[in-house]
């Protein structure tokens, strides 16, 4: 069965507001990482710069090109938490400013595409766990953005909180 623009609505609500319960009061702690010596090993800045992605490459520029585009290629970038400068330099406030604004747009990117542009599939390449290049619709890409996506990291984010003792809080 075909997923509705409701459920990806619904399920993109409970993933972001699910991510911003785990990012909650760690502004003290927005660089800390498990291993400091692991170029490798993320923080919770790391992690929110990662799924705001670069400007050309986050999941609403991937959105769009599926909408103006049918079958366009998508080239996923997992690992990449965008490092930059001004990321660096930004408070919790400041990410958190950014995080919601990028998700109020991919909520208004789903709300107000036809349904012809619902349709429209994407070639995914470059999935993280190895996953072959396939084929998904535009409603399917939006959907695993965040019940896989940004699942996978508010996990990281407690797995964070855990290490620093403050999951419960």
């Amino acid at each position: 069965m075909p997923l509705t623009r409701d459920e990806v609505l619904g399920a993109m609500e409970q993933g972001f507001q699910a991510f911003l319960h785990e990012l909650r009061d760690l502004q003290y702690s927005l660089d800390w990482k498990r291993d400091f010596n692991d170029s490798n090993a993320w923080s919770p800045r790391d992690i929110v710069t990662h799924l705001m992605g670069a400007l050309e490459r986050n999941t609403y520029r991937a959105l769009q090109a599926i909408i103006m585009d049918d079958t366009p290629a998508v080239q996923l970038e997992g690992d990449n938490p965008y490092r930059s400068p001004e990321t660096r330099a930004m408070t919790l406030a400041q990410l958190l400013d950014r995080l919601v604004t990028l998700e109020e747009r991919l909520e208004e990117l789903v709300s107000s595409v036809s349904d012809e542009q619902l349709a429209r599939k994407a070639r995914i390449t470059g999935w993280a766990d190895g996953t072959p290049l396939r084929e998904l619709t535009f409603l399917e890409v939006a959907h695993r953005a965040f019940t896989v996506h940004w699942t996978e990291h508010t996990k990281q984010l407690y797995a964070i909180r855990e290490a620093l003792g403050v999951a419960e809080l």
